[in-house]
């Protein structure tokens, strides 16, 4: 069975700092951590309480050293997609120093909904291209919903990295229920790089059917 890991969304962060999140997150025990954060995070903070934790950064979500909560899913002339790049680019100097070598980048699960799926799998490529082409050493994972109605589905997901191949570039789900993620692992394989499971599971759910096969983390509410 894979490692048992937490994000630090799992217990309340916002108010004492992500550094405070991290020691809180000892409680659980966890054998690595996701990091991920609703604002912006000092690196020298996050970097010394996960020394002090002695556990590893086993991904990081999101723009957590440049910009966060900004979507790369936006028009390409939209100040929200451009702050999304700037943010995630921003970030990974951080995961170099936290010797991480995941990246985790949102995705809107209804961007654009008059737009062909072709087109936004295209919006989105053209976005990435620099990003993924700057560090060939670090993956990049797509943060895709589980859930139905996602325009974000495999599909997409597959043309995406298709046109990222030159790149180390897969997807992670953030899944809210046990079902969900057996279309994702048929049509992707090994593309598939973490699953982020809702705390509200249990799980061995998600052990027994997927766990087995990629890093997996309990993740806690949006607040």
């Amino acid at each position: 069975m894979a490692a048992f890991a937490v994000t630090t969304r799992t217990l309340p962060t916002r108010i004492e700092g992500l550094a405070v999140g991290i020691e809180r997150l000892e409680e659980l025990c966890p054998s690595g951590v996701v990091l991920e954060a609703t604002s912006t995070q000092p690196l020298p903070d996050v970097a010394a309480a996960m020394e002090a934790s002695g556990r590893p950064v086993l991904a990081v979500i999101g723009g957590l050293f440049g910009v966060a909560d900004a979507d790369p899913f936006a028009p390409l002339d939209a100040e929200d997609g451009r702050r999304a790049i700037s943010g995630l680019r921003a970030t990974v100097p951080g995961c170099a120093r936290l010797s991480c070598e995941r990246l985790v980048v949102p995705i809107s699960s209804a961007p654009d909904a008059e737009l062909p799926r072709e087109q936004l799998a295209d919006r989105l490529c053209r976005r990435l291209h620099g990003l993924v082409s700057a560090e060939p050493g670090l993956q990049y994972l797509l943060l895709a919903s589980t859930e139905s109605g996602s325009r974000f589905d495999p599909e997409v997901a597959g043309w995406v990295m298709d046109d990222l191949s030159h790149a180390n570039v897969g997807v992670a789900l953030d899944q809210l229920s046990v079902a969900g993620h057996e279309p994702w692992f048929a049509a992707l394989g090994p593309r598939v790089g973490l699953v982020l499971l809702g705390a509200g599971l249990a799980a061995r759910s998600l052990s027994a059917s997927c766990g087995d096969r990629v890093p997996w983390a309990i993740r806690g509410p949006s607040t």
